[in-house]
């Protein structure tokens, strides 16, 4: 520190004569600088040489970096959604998959490997190495009770692979759809409790929710929102592609040496099935035959291949679904195009991944990664009921009928930016060949069965072998960590780890016969159970299939049946009544399982009570465009009444344009927006002609401030009821219209509430839909109103 004193005079001699008072002045100063400790500031510094004995025992000041074991290899898992066993031409199916097919013959194919029979379950059994109910996963994450195996919450005593991996150095990232973050924890400003980026990723780009539109989804970076601008750009599984390889290049740019580990979850083939139109025009026609047909030709290819036994014996059609031959020529040539556009999605999705297959190989990386590919996260589903869907919000309504005859024969739609399709259920009975039932049905095969296949060229010998030994999705995690030569660690932030549940699949790679693992392991979803023993399956049967009314919902009621599965592969033959000491003894072990496992208490479905409380209010207030609710914190305008106010100005008349506030999509929403400075409010009931109403203002916004106000009065109490809009501008009513029905809610579940634009599917068609508001939003306020009880 320097000390400058300054006097200013008129003369020299004046300086002079101030000298001996400068120089006294300058001498307490140091004095009193001295007491507060501030000598060394003035003094000249002195050197310290430090003791060469300290130096030596002094540690390091810097935390070391976690380093892996050397050699290690990258990690990749790939968990494809909703795909049957009998589906992908791996495993005998219709479906061609050339880059899955390629991953087999330089790998191992696994034709008895297990899921949970669902989305959040089976993610959360592959990530943590426990069962599903351990972790709270007892069903999807938007489905939770305040029961222990149920509340979607992952415990701090089951940290994930993904941090086990991070924390012994490896570079980690996630592609696609997660599922794993409850509805009420996705609020895009945090706490961002059990995103990706949470529990051991450094890096996420997908999406949150159970499904996405495939041509416009909303994604999520990290923890922000993606803008995906004014145009739609590529399908999303090619976009995950080039996310994913550019990731990949960032990381080993970074750090050359660096192992990673990618968890890349597609969001195909979940509904809603969507394809290029070029890819589905490659199956025109191959599906004409029908399910009865697809599925025997799969299990006639599935024998021949070995993929099952040659004697299997199959389970017949479910009993309520029709046979192909009784339908209508209509019906055939719908049914038959819902099917083109499955398989184009599927293979679409094979050649996307083949891609980063043949980046990492024009890399060099390829021979020392593991790849684990799963194919399906469950079986098949049925959830598009006996007749199939372009809308699920129209499906639940029950409400196909209101479509007409143009649009139903409009073939062309079906996988476009216009559709939101999922199959009628008899296509997903051929694609889970040779297994009976479905996604969900965690009693059967066709629920629980999925095809895998590993790959690692350095780590595994003798290549092309199939494994039809027992495993399941928990034994994922200690595979990999085997593999990569890391330890699961007892303790991660003093917090002691309970052991995995898993079994490590390691000696499949080298031993070419390995030995077969007495074991055992229950099943549970939705009060559909099973346990599997050394070759035995005991299972309830479901009181009701997907399509049929709810016939009991109580758990006592469902009837037990077993068998051998080391006779009967395919789950055909019920031995229950030939050996009811062993379904008893099975039925025991379950009840310890569940016990053990957090599955009991039980519940199908959590009375209100037992449910995390809604995060409900009856008032949004919004301050300014760019702002977004996930459909979790969304207001309700399908039930009752509401008010939005808009309080905007426009500076230009050529600003008078753009999105106000908009919610759901062309399959079912809201958008209050300025069209030529007209206000207009459109509501998509469903996206059939007659289900779209556009009540439009009769002036337009000049240059100003300005309050739009719409009030809707419900008919009735019912969600989805019509009722009668009004809409003022600036005090002035200028619009009038009642509507017969709203959307009972919007779709899909991945879009947001947005201010000031339209982000994901616009709900209105085209550029126009998601165009972002050219005005300033000072506030808009969306208010929710109860109906009183007057009879209605």
């Amino acid at each position: 520190m320097a000390l400058n004193f300054s006097i200013k005079t008129n003369s020299v001699r004046a300086q002079s004569s101030l000298l001996p008072r400068r120089r006294a002045m300058l001498k307490l100063g140091c004095a009193l600088f001295s007491l507060a400790g501030g000598v060394a500031a003035v003094a000249a510094p002195a050197t310290v040489q430090p003791d060469p004995a300290m130096v030596a025992t002094v540690a390091p000041a810097w935390k070391p970096l976690p380093t892996p074991p050397k050699n290690a290899p990258n990690i990749i898992l790939i968990l494809t959604d909703d795909v049957g066993f009998g589906a992908s031409s791996t495993f005998g199916g219709p479906v061609p998959t050339p880059n899955l097919d390629r991953l087999a013959k330089r790998g191992l194919t696994f034709n008895n490997f297990h899921t949970t029979g669902m989305c959040s379950p089976t993610r959360a059994a592959l990530l943590t190495g426990r069962n599903h109910h351990a972790v709270g996963f007892g069903m999807i994450a938007d489905t939770n009770s305040s029961f222990p195996g149920y509340t979607s919450q992952l415990p701090d005593d089951a940290r994930t692979v993904a941090e086990v991996l991070h924390r012994s150095g490896y570079s980690t990232s996630m592609f696609g759809k997660g599922h794993l973050t409850p509805g009420w924890q996705r609020a895009l400003t945090g706490p961002h409790t059990q995103w990706p980026t949470d529990i051991g990723f450094d890096y996420f780009f997908g999406f949150l929710a159970a499904d996405s539109d495939q041509w416009r989804p909303n994604l999520i970076r990290n923890t922000t929102l993606v803008d995906n601008g004014d145009q739609p750009v590529s399908l999303l599984d090619k976009t995950l592609a080039d996310d994913a390889i550019h990731w990949i290049h960032q990381a080993k740019a970074d750090y050359p040496d660096k192992p990673f580990f990618t968890y890349y979850a597609t969001g195909s083939t979940h509904a809603p099935h969507q394809a290029p139109a070029e890819w589905i025009a490659r199956f025109r026609g191959r599906f004409d035959g029908g399910w009865d047909k697809l599925r025997a030709a799969t299990v006639t290819r599935q024998k021949q291949a070995g993929i099952i036994k040659g004697n299997a014996k199959v389970s017949p059609r479910p009993d309520g679904l029709p046979a192909w031959a009784d339908l209508t020529k209509q019906q055939q040539q719908m049914y038959a195009r819902y099917m083109e556009v499955y398989a184009a999605q599927l293979s679409y999705q094979d050649a996307q991944i083949g891609r980063l297959f043949s980046e990492l190989e024009r890399m060099g990386e390829l021979d020392n990664t593991l790849i684990v590919f799963m194919e399906g996260d469950n079986g098949a589903s049925a959830e598009g009921g006996l007749e199939g869907t372009t809308n699920e919000v129209r499906h639940m309504s029950k409400d196909e009928a209101r479509f007409s005859p143009a649009e139903i024969a409009d073939l062309d739609r079906l996988g476009g930016p216009h559709s939101y399709e999922n199959y009628p259920v008899g296509w997903a009975w051929a694609m889970n060949a040779p297994f009976p039932l479905f996604k969900t049905y965690a009693s059967h095969l066709g629920g629980t069965r999925n095809g895998m296949v590993i790959s690692w060229p350095k780590g595994i010998s003798s290549p092309g072998r199939t494994i039809s030994r027992f495993e399941h999705v928990i034994d994922i995690a200690p595979t990999v960590l085997e593999a990569a030569g890391i330890k699961a660690p007892d303790i991660i932030d003093g917090v002691k780890q309970r052991p995995l549940q898993g079994l490590s699949l390691s000696d499949t790679f080298t031993s070419v016969q390995p030995a077969p693992e007495h074991r055992t392991q229950y099943f549970e979803l939705l009060g559909n159970r099973a346990l599997y023993q050394d070759g035995w399956w005991a299972n309830t049967a479901p009181t009701r299939l997907l399509w049929q009314e709810i016939a009991s919902l109580n758990a006592d009621d469902y009837k037990w049946q077993l068998y051998d599965l080391n006779t009967d592969s395919a789950q055909a033959t019920n031995v229950a009544a030939r050996y009811p000491e062993r379904l008893k003894a099975m039925k025991d072990e379950w009840y310890r399982q569940a016990k053990a496992n957090n599955v009991l208490p039980s519940r199908i479905f959590a009375p209100p009570n037992e449910r995390r409380p809604k995060i409900s209010r009856d008032e949004f207030v919004f301050w300014g465009t760019d702002v977004h609710l996930p459909w979790t914190h969304q207001p309700d305008l399908q039930t009752g009444n509401f008010t939005i106010e808009a309080s905007f100005s426009i500076d230009s008349p050529e600003h008078a344009a753009g999105v106000l506030m908009a919610t759901g999509s062309i399959m079912g929403g809201w958008s209050l927006k300025l069209e030529n400075a007209i206000p207009v409010l459109y509501h998509d009931a469903t996206e059939a002609a007659a289900d779209v109403f556009r009540i439009a203002g009769d002036m337009p916004v000049s240059v100003g401030d300005h309050e739009l106000v719409v009030i809707f009065l419900a008919d009735s109490k019912k969600t989805g009821s019509g009722g009668t809009f009004t809409m003022s501008l600036d005090g002035k009513q200028i619009a009038n219209q009642h509507i017969d029905r709203r959307a009972i809610r919007p779709l899909e579940i991945n879009e947001m509430f947005d201010i000031g634009m339209d982000t994901g599917v616009s709900v209105i068609a085209g550029a126009e839909g998601w165009q972002k508001f050219n005005g300033r939003i000072e506030k808009l306020v969306v208010k929710q109103h109860q109906i009183p009880n007057t009879g209605h």
